[in-house]
């Protein structure tokens, strides 16, 4: 239940409909490249606009190029109610990094995976204390960027890696708080095997049948 002044209550549903929000950060797919702008998909929920130079660094010879595909993290700076909301990849405030270091807070999300959880599930990841996320990094080392949009794009070093991570996160959707660690435990035990136990197994199955050829 969430509440407005001065006196307007509404409960926010987990798989609601995102509606963009001044300063949310949220994930987008580029759609087209024009010459002053890119558009991006937002999720299914419509689609932004960001200009070319908007980026911390950018001049008209030296601004980043985009394909359809790209994805790009990026902050809502304009809300129109009539038009599609405006994009921004620059720092509202604090240390800014020029967009070429590839060092910047915002800008594009390179390699990794990219996939949809619900509004809610969103809220959650990008919570400090997140539960999953924090048992997640006490096994494996991982780059995440969490959209209001509800887009979630995650890198690590391995594939295997990758896929768990996104296991885990969808899992603690329907798993209870309580839970969280063990889940996460479970899931990371399956890329965590030793690499020789399949071809040990293999092995020693080939030697005992020689065994029994012999015996006969």
């Amino acid at each position: 239940l969430s509440f407005q002044q001065p006196n307007i209550y509404w409960v926010e549903h987990r798989d609601h409909r995102y509606t963009p929000r001044l300063e949310d950060n949220v994930i987008g797919v580029v759609t087209h490249a024009f010459g002053e702008s890119f558009r991006l998909d937002l999720a299914g929920t419509g689609s932004a606009t960001l200009p070319v130079l908007a980026f911390d660094g950018a001049t008209k010879r030296n601004r980043p190029v985009y394909h359809p595909g790209a994805l790009v993290f990026a902050r809502v700076a304009k809300v129109h109610q009539d038009m599609d909301p405006e994009l921004t990849c620059m720092v509202a405030s604090g240390p800014r990094k020029d967009w070429m270091t590839g060092q910047s807070l915002y800008g594009e999300l390179k390699g990794g995976l990219l996939f949809q959880v619900s509004l809610g599930l969103a809220d959650e990841l990008l919570a400090a204390d997140c539960p999953v996320l924090l048992a997640v990094a006490r096994s494996i080392a991982f780059e995440l960027a969490v959209g209001a949009n509800g887009f979630v794009w995650v890198n690590a070093a391995k594939t295997e890696e990758i896929v768990a991570i996104k296991s885990a996160i969808e899992l603690s959707a329907t798993t209870h708080p309580s839970e969280i660690s063990n889940m996460v435990s479970t899931v990371v035990k399956t890329i965590k095997k030793p690499a020789g136990a399949s071809k040990q197994h293999a092995s020693s199955k080939a030697k005992a049948k020689a065994i029994d050829e012999d015996a006969n």
